[in-house]
């Protein structure tokens, strides 16, 4: 289902949450990020092939998620599996700990 998706799809959940689907060994847990931005990055270098474009979403600072593959659920898109990098914190200029964790993914 990942490859089909667009940069219009996520466009369409602009500033709605996702939860974050957590596996611990003591519970299942789960946390909430909000997609904040969507961008382009460049054209197909295929004919017919999907844009390139990323996503950043933001997220509580309580828990910075290691880069890794997440299983994430929006009420529009419903369960999608999606790599994640942490990127840095949101900008602030008195350089709040509280600061927001964002994360970026890519699609190629």
């Amino acid at each position: 289902m990942l490859a089909k998706l667009t940069q219009h799809d996520f466009d369409q959940c602009l500033n709605q949450p996702f939860k974050v689907h957590l596996d611990s060994e003591q519970q299942n847990t789960e946390i909430d990020l909000e997609l904040i931005d969507v961008q382009f990055l460049r054209e197909s270098v295929n004919e017919g092939g999907r844009d390139q474009f990323a996503l950043l979403f933001k997220g509580s600072c309580e828990i910075m998620l290691p880069q890794h593959t997440y299983q994430l659920e929006n009420n529009k898109m419903g369960k999608l599996d999606i790599f994640l990098v942490p990127i840095g914190r949101e900008d602030n200029q008195n350089n709040d700990p509280t600061r927001a964790v964002i994360y970026e993914s890519v699609f190629t």
